[in-house]
């Protein structure tokens, strides 16, 4: 078989993964090297969400192949395109639309991957299953695709096998990661990881166009944002939290539940990261033992945890 050159949409995901990357690792690196800083302001991580968003938004709408199709479709999408399509007004007022629906679901995906990242750090195995479940709809639109197979059921989106190997590859790289992050954890994901993960994905599900399936197969990423924006916006209204800690996954450890050691020592990474650790505030997973929460409570996240 001839090599053949990686296609539009291939390309166009590993760009949105590469950006998102690349804003998660300028707020490491400011962690990192002013220790205790909180890195990027929350608005400097939007502006370089959002930048990177709309490149990949724009370019999306272009490239037409020898049957005119697009990478990216301005039809709202579920298992295929629907009926919906914003550019009802207009293909200008459907771009503009097209751009702010792509950047929701972009910084929506991003930034639950992030927060789900926490303390228990579940993102990683959370997002082999769903990279896994794009490996198979890839390949399953490719055998069915109107391009060689047209007919009703057929799914018009223009290259699934390409999809289908970068799907794969980050479910070998999400392997790979699991790895060696077994007890004893070597190797911290940090928002470098975590963005370029949930940019990946929320490529993955533009291109394939199953938009609002994302939501579905990553529930534990839409559970876990949820659970951060409820507590938040009770605080802020009535001064009460409706969750000890937040996100959600944390409330069990502060509760008394089992944590493993790979978490717990990426919890230690994280504060090491950041400054010296205070032995009441997290798990020690080389000692093998569960410490308490502080006096005061588990009222907050640690930095990767609590944005809001």
């Amino acid at each position: 078989m001839l090599w053949q050159p990686p296609t539009v949409s291939g390309l166009l995901v590993l760009f949105l993964m590469v950006g998102m990357g690349a804003v998660g690792f300028a707020d490491d690196f400011i962690k990192i090297s002013r220790q205790r800083s909180p890195g990027l302001k929350s608005g400097q991580k939007l502006m370089g969400q959002a930048a990177v968003g709309i490149v990949f938004a724009v370019l999306a709408l272009q490239f037409p192949n020898d049957a005119l199709r697009r990478p990216a479709s301005t039809h709202i999408s579920f298992v295929r395109d629907t009926a919906i399509d914003p550019a009802f007004a207009g293909p200008v007022i459907g771009m503009i639309l097209f751009i702010l629906w792509a950047n929701l679901m972009i910084a929506g995906t991003s930034n639950g991957v992030n927060l789900t990242d926490g303390l228990d750090g579940p993102a990683t195995g959370s997002s082999v299953m769903v990279f896994a479940a794009y490996v198979v709809i890839s390949i399953w639109q490719f055998n069915q695709n109107c391009q060689t197979n047209p007919g009703i059921n057929c799914y018009d989106v223009r290259d699934p096998l390409d999809l289908a190997v970068v799907a794969a590859v980050g479910t070998g790289a999400c392997f790979g990661f699991l790895w060696w992050n077994a007890s004893p954890a070597k190797i911290f994901m940090g928002d470098t990881g975590s963005l370029a993960l949930g940019g990946a994905l929320a490529g993955l599900a533009i291109l394939s166009r199953t938009e609002l399936l994302i939501v579905i197969l990553g529930g534990l990423f839409v559970t876990i944002t949820a659970s951060v924006i409820i507590r938040v916006a009770s605080f802020k209204t009535t001064g009460k939290r409706v969750f000890r800690m937040a996100p959600s996954s944390t409330t069990s450890s502060c509760s008394g539940g089992p944590r493993s050691r790979s978490s717990s020592a990426s919890g230690s990474s994280r504060a090491s990261s950041s400054g010296p650790a205070r032995p009441s505030s997290t798990v020690n997973g080389s000692w093998g033992r569960r410490e308490r929460c502080p006096p005061t409570g588990c009222t907050t996240g640690g930095p990767d945890q609590q944005r809001g």
